[in-house]
């Protein structure tokens, strides 16, 4: 087996932690051991949409993008319950821009999206951090919701 360039592997042996390794060829016992392999490089996902109300009661669409780097590869294949990053990333995306956003008026929030961005990514980083994500930034963008069909 090998790991790719720009990745790490992490190798389990019955199940259990064995070894982080990084990128070329790597030696496994067969039957015993399992390579798992994550992207060190920096990348971005789009999440949403989201449907949030302002203080004001006004519907507002969120769409984003995240930007993140996986710093520990043990802590992100091993530690969330999931075993999926990328889908807790997003969860948690959800509950933090809903609860950051819905503060202010919907005024409020257009005009002040850049703050409110990096806001939703400061709220994002101590977790992330705990299952070896690094989260950079956080984009957000903001659309009056769709009207309901009557």
């Amino acid at each position: 087996m090998e790991v790719p360039e720009g990745h790490a592997g992490v190798i389990t042996r019955m199940g259990r932690f064995h070894a982080t390794v990084g990128p070329g060829p790597v030696s496994l016992l067969p039957v015993a051991d399992k390579l798992l392999t994550v992207d060190l490089r920096p990348r971005v996902i789009l999440v949403g949409p989201l449907d949030v109300s302002s203080l004001d009661n006004r519907p507002f669409r969120l769409n984003g993008k995240v930007f993140f780097q996986v710093f520990e590869p043990r802590l992100a294949l091993l530690t969330v319950d999931t075993r999926d990053y990328l889908r807790t990333l997003v969860e948690l995306w959800s509950m933090v821009a809903r609860r950051t956003t819905t503060h202010g008026t919907g005024d409020e929030l257009v005009a002040q999206l850049p703050a409110v961005s990096a806001a939703v990514g400061q709220a994002m980083n101590p977790i992330t951090e705990q299952f070896g994500v690094r989260v950079s930034r956080v984009e957000l963008e903001v659309e009056p919701a769709p009207e309901p069909n009557p």
